[in-house]
């Protein structure tokens, strides 16, 4: 089985360098990239150390770290090529209702001195201002029969100490623009937290051919009927909610929800968009969005909503890389290994998920007869901290009983079948089932 998933590794490892124009020193970044995804991936950690005794060499192990940090800090790895691949080999995946959510994640260190490029940064998980860096990063999440996935799309490790930071932005845009240019038009709904609510955001996206939620802060100003300009908190006080309360199913029942909805415009735009509002009374406020998806009713501003909620699979995975790859416990000082140490542990997850979506039944099989857990691998939406810690004990040591579990490898990378017509205004598919509430 390690045998296998090592093949199946090389099968990805060619795709991301294809690319590539193949010389010796491409061989030797592809060996690299290989060793670091295997190592990340077998060993549940970016220590350099512990990826050096995953790989265990005939050599010592002061050699193999050496060799590896080398490569970590090489100028010349193509790291923006590789990236683009990347982003490429993710977007096959992406269908037309699919949900891509955007997030500024962080990785901060309370003790560190001496690693380059330490700044202040907000720490989500305190809400405080720390020194470290800012994670730019994109992720799809997908619903099949029932089953979520999800597909890092894009990573970027950075903060304003950099040259090249500019602004936030700049970061944002940027990283919106370079998945944007792989999906074509209208393909996935692109989702974006409060920090977003900014102008210069809102004049790019009114640009791009995308659809797109974006939750809103309370004191935006917004005009309706013509040039009326207003508030948020004074808009909701004059629109009068659904009597009818909307109810989701699957994949959590939430509370009722009640619902009201307009066109505005931003006072920068002509262009209408719609104002959503969603209101559950166990809450004190509501949540209030926009979005340039088509809005004819209530069901439709509800399914909009639900696409929203989905946002949160972001957060997620990078949970995920935090804690099953040990991220936060970075110990490199360089800033180019830094960098290269981080995009290692995002295509490690890149290839997890490709792993997970070609071979998804057999996984499921291996982890329910070999990991002993109390919930059953069916009940958890969320599977990859599961798949993870399966493909950690399989690269670890041979299961000779499960050799021949994985079929071929041929379609791994498969491009997704033709995509349908964009969104209409009739368009009720959601990530989630939708009850109405009498």
């Amino acid at each position: 089985m390690r045998q296998q998933i090592l093949h199946v590794i090389d099968v990805f490892i060619n795709e991301l360098f294809k690319s590539e124009t193949t010389t010796n020193t491409t061989y030797a970044y592809k060996r690299f990239t290989r060793e670091m995804i295997a190592g990340i991936v077998g060993a549940g950690s970016v220590l350099v150390s512990n990826i050096a005794r995953f790989l265990d060499e005939s050599t010592h192990i002061g050699n193999t770290e050496k060799r590896l940090c080398s490569m970590l800090d090489n100028e010349r790895f193509p790291r923006d090529g590789i990236q683009e691949q990347a982003i490429e080999i993710g977007t096959r995946f992406v269908d037309q209702q699919d949900v891509i959510a955007f997030d500024i994640g962080d990785i901060t260190k309370k003790y560190a001195k001496k690693m380059d490029h330490l700044y202040l940064v907000h720490d989500g998980s305190t809400g405080k201002n720390r020194l470290g860096w800012e994670l730019f990063g994109i992720e799809a999440i997908h619903w099949k029969n029932s089953e979520k996935f999800h597909t890092p799309l894009y990573s970027k490790f950075i903060n304003a100490d950099c040259k090249d930071y500019i602004s936030q932005n700049y970061q944002i845009i940027k990283a919106v623009k370079s998945v944007q240019k792989f999906l074509g038009p209208y393909r996935g709904i692109w989702t974006f937290d409060r920090l977003h609510d900014r102008n210069i955001l809102f004049k790019e996206l009114l640009k791009m051919p995308m659809w797109w939620i974006v939750r809103m802060k309370f004191n935006r100003i917004l005009h309706v009927d013509g040039n009326v300009k207003i508030k948020i908190e004074e808009l909701i006080e004059i629109m009068s909610l659904s009597k009818a309360a909307w109810r989701f199913l699957f994949p959590k029942i939430s509370g009722e929800l009640h619902v009201s909805w307009r066109k505005v415009r931003l006072p920068s735009n002509k262009n209408e968009i719609t104002l959503i509002i969603i209101r559950d009374y166990r809450n004190e406020r509501p949540i209030i969005f926009l979005t340039n998806i088509p809005v004819k009713d209530d069901l439709s501003a509800v399914t909009a909503f639900g696409y929203y909620l989905e946002r949160w699979g972001i957060e997620e995975g990078c949970r995920f890389l935090k804690e099953i790859f040990d991220l936060e416990n970075l110990r490199t000082r360089e800033w180019k290994s830094i960098q290269n140490l981080v995009f290692m542990s995002h295509l490690s997850y890149l290839f997890i998920s490709c792993f997970y979506r070609h071979y998804n039944k057999e996984l499921n099989l291996l982890s329910e007869k070999l990991n002993k857990n109390f919930y059953s691998i069916d009940t958890i939406h969320y599977r990859y901290y599961r798949i993870a810690k399966l493909l950690q004990s399989l690269l670890q040591k041979e299961h000779l009983d499960y050799k021949a579990m994985l079929p071929a490898t041929s379609s791994l990378l498969s491009p997704m079948p033709p995509l349908p017509l964009p969104l209409s205004a009739n368009t009720t598919t959601l990530p989630a089932e939708l009850a109405l509430i009498a």
